[in-house]
């Protein structure tokens, strides 16, 4: 019986992955921090609109239309869009992680990457713009 359900379950979740990708679609996660003094109200909007879902603090979840054009075209749409909605000063940033073919890739959409605060805890790590996992 234990079986059936997580057979049930597993064509479940791929049946929801397969309309994720087939509805013109595309998951993307948005991280942010727009500082004490930022437009959270503009950003919230914003998030609204977009039906997104609060994955803790700093942290949304939502679909964003991909029309059938490159990655590329893609983030600068996102992040025309997001300008368009929030506005943000020198020290807001926001992160989008999102899937491009079998990789989770990340990219700064505003602002920019700072000094982390464990960085003293290891040895020196450099980083790219773009961040990139193979699954």
């Amino acid at each position: 019986m234990a079986s059936k359900k997580r057979k049930k379950k597993k064509w479940q979740l791929r049946s929801r992955r397969l309309a994720a990708e087939t509805d013109g679609k595309k998951m993307v996660w948005l991280a942010f921090d727009l500082g004490l003094q930022g437009d959270y109200e503009g950003l919230y909007t914003w998030l609204a609109k977009h039906g997104a879902l609060e994955c803790g603090d700093g942290l949304a979840r939502l679909r964003y239309p991909a029309g059938p054009k490159s990655i590329a075209s893609f983030l600068e749409k996102l992040q025309k869009s997001l300008r368009g909605g929030v506005k943000f000063d020198d020290r807001a940033r926001i992160y989008v992680i999102f899937r491009d073919k079998n990789a989770i890739r990340g990219r700064w959409l505003v602002g920019h990457r700072r000094r982390s605060p464990w960085e003293d805890y290891l040895p020196s790590q450099k980083s790219s713009a773009d961040d990139v996992s193979s699954t």
